[in-house]
């Protein structure tokens, strides 16, 4: 009970304080609990709150239905991109919100740091741990929040200058606004958009940062307009407006110029204000505007700018040949854009692609040589020299025959000669050359037909339809099959097979229409003779054989046995089992 009345009388007091400036509206304390007369609780002054207070817009965002102010929905301070969130200090917690523009997060590029009495509006100073807005802590409108102790405000106290001053600080577990050491970390939840619930004069810059890119080193930036607007209910007193670093200036400008720089604006107006960057010397560069004024709630307003000085990388391209060159980072393209600018420090990789019937010869310039990719650190306006000489240009034709235990074997030849597969498979052609194909099976093998793999031009298709001369058109690398199978196959017993002497066992073969009608089939023991299995059996249907062995009784045993088959009418038609088999007691 004895906290509740502190931070009433607390909140009393800023009333009090706040209502000797003329201030005109402020929102509710969220207490309706009544300690003594006259307090909050009993009094239940300010703005009431909307019910529900926040709407949710859909694209990431909330808005303040009370504030008029758009929020991020994730209050966690999220990592997006190269944008590392976090607790961080507050410098840190600028740059984050810089970064965050420079890549126009949920689609804006105005995000900013609250100030105090921004964050204050959160502040439900009935409830604790946290003590928020019930609704802020509610998923539907925001997450992130139940992890997060504190937020930093955009609002300066005392030091900053010398980076080791204070910055207000909201705690979500008490609602306590209290300055805090602007180096420990601390989290931020962004916002954008201007306060509809003013009190005395209220600051807004537009935009709240900006980065004006690259600008080649020696010269001066485009002039980039700020809007400067007061949307409070009393006259915004400027008492100072500079920059700092001597690279960025500030001065007043653009479309509704300042009158100087310590303006006093009135309510619900604006002036312009127009601030460059000088480019000295290579790299990036930051800084800030910092203006002053008598808003109780942004004494100091801070907009941090950016900028980077760039050098050019040009590409010449040079010799009898032709290619293109690109970069990483991105920005050259030459072939038609040959020439980039990049910030000084910039390692540029350029690499050199050889068009049909050239090479790349080599680089020059850029401290870059050789043929590979060439780096060039940019440290002032650099051009390399990429050389391409012209040379002929041929397509490389790979035919194969085949190597699983069924396949058979033959040879192809070409003409134009070149190949003579299987001793010369590979040979390179002039582009558009015809190259004709011709497979010649051995005795114990058919020829079955062409796989192509490569784009052609003969006949269509992926394959050389049928058994005849395949024509290739070289207008690529190709890759051509030559499938031969065998005309005998023994498929059982194949190896690893186990039969006792005394039984009977199924012998399996597949042949070709060519074979002849009869088949003599034998035993071998170590690639020898061991006995005739049978002189003359038939050699099957539809491509199909099958004979029933019964193994005699004295049939010797051992673990080295074969089957062959030979055809009867012709002996180069034949084929053994292509392992062992065993045969026992």
């Amino acid at each position: 009970m004895i906290r509740k009345i502190i931070y009433t009388v607390l909140f009393m007091i800023a009333l009090i304080s706040l209502s000797f400036a003329e201030i005109s509206q402020v929102w509710r304390t969220g207490q309706t609990t009544t300690y003594s007369a006259g307090d909050d609780g009993s009094l239940q002054k300010g703005a009431a709150w909307p019910s529900p207070r926040f709407t949710v817009n859909g694209d990431g965002t909330v808005t303040d239905k009370l504030t008029g102010l758009i929020w991020s929905q994730n209050a966690g301070t999220p990592t997006v991109g190269a944008c590392t969130g976090g607790a961080l200090n507050w410098n840190q917690a600028l740059s984050y919100v810089a970064c965050l523009n420079g890549i126009n997060y949920l689609g804006h590029n105005d995000w900013r740091m609250p100030n105090r009495k921004e964050l204050m509006s959160f502040i439900d100073y009935s409830r604790a741990n946290p003590a928020l807005v019930s609704e802020a802590t509610n998923t539907i409108y925001f997450y992130g929040i139940s992890s997060v102790s504190h937020y930093w405000s955009g609002s300066p106290n005392t030091g900053w200058g010398t980076g080791g001053g204070t910055a207000w600080r909201l705690l979500t577990s008490n609602g306590m606004m209290s300055a805090y050491p602007m180096t420990q970390p601390v989290y931020t939840w962004i916002v954008r958009g201007t306060s509809s619930v003013s009190a005395g004069p209220t600051i807004s810059l537009s935009p709240a940062t900006y980065n004006f890119g690259l600008v080649p080193v020696g010269s001066i930036s485009t002039p980039k307009e700020f809007q400067l607007s007061n949307a409070g209910t009393l006259d915004l007193v400027v008492s100072s407006i500079s920059t700092t670093g001597p690279l960025f200036s500030v001065a007043p400008g653009g479309s509704t110029p300042c009158s100087s720089l310590t303006p006093t604006i009135a309510p619900g107006t604006n002036c312009s204000l127009i601030a460059t960057f000088s480019s000295t010397a290579g790299g990036y560069r930051s800084g800030m505007m910092i203006i002053t004024s008598n808003d109780p709630f942004t004494p100091t307003l801070i907009a941090p700018l950016s900028g980077s000085g760039s050098y050019v990388l040009s590409v010449l391209k040079t010799g009898t040949g032709a290619g293109t060159v690109s970069s990483s980072p991105a920005g050259i393209s030459c072939g038609s854009d040959c020439t980039e600018a990049y910030a000084g420090g910039s390692s540029v990789v350029l690499t050199a692609t050889a068009s049909f019937g050239s090479v790349f010869s080599g680089w020059s310039g850029g401290g870059c040589s050789g043929t590979g990719t060439c780096t060039v650190a940019l440290n002032a306006d650099t051009e390399v020299t990429a050389a391409f000489t012209s040379a002929p240009q041929t397509y490389t034709l790979t035919v194969s025959t085949g190597t699983s235990s069924t396949t058979g074997s033959g040879t192809v030849t070409s003409v134009p000669a070149g190949i003579s597969c299987p001793a010369d498979c590979v040979e390179a052609y002039a582009p558009n050359t015809a190259v004709t194909l011709t497979a010649t099976p051995d005795l114990s093998s058919v020829f079955t037909g062409w796989v192509i793999s490569g784009g052609w031009s003969s006949l269509g298709g992926g394959t050389c339809p049928g058994t005849g001369s395949c024509t290739v058109s070289m207008t690529s690398d190709k890759t051509v099959l030559a499938q031969f199978a065998r005309r005998f196959v023994v498929t059982s017993p194949n190896g690893g097979e186990t039969m006792r002497k005394g039984s009977t066992f199924t012998i399996t073969w597949t042949y070709d229409a060519s074979a002849g009608s009869f088949v003599k089939i034998e035993l071998l023991k170590g690639g020898v003779l061991n006995r005739t299995i049978a002189s003359s059996a038939p050699i099957g249907s539809g491509g199909s054989g099958a004979y029933t062995w019964n193994i005699p009784k004295n049939q010797g045993t051992g673990s080295n046995f074969q089957i062959r088959i030979t055809s009867t009418s012709n002996s180069a038609f034949t084929d053994t089992s292509d392992g062992n088999f065993s045969i026992t007691k």
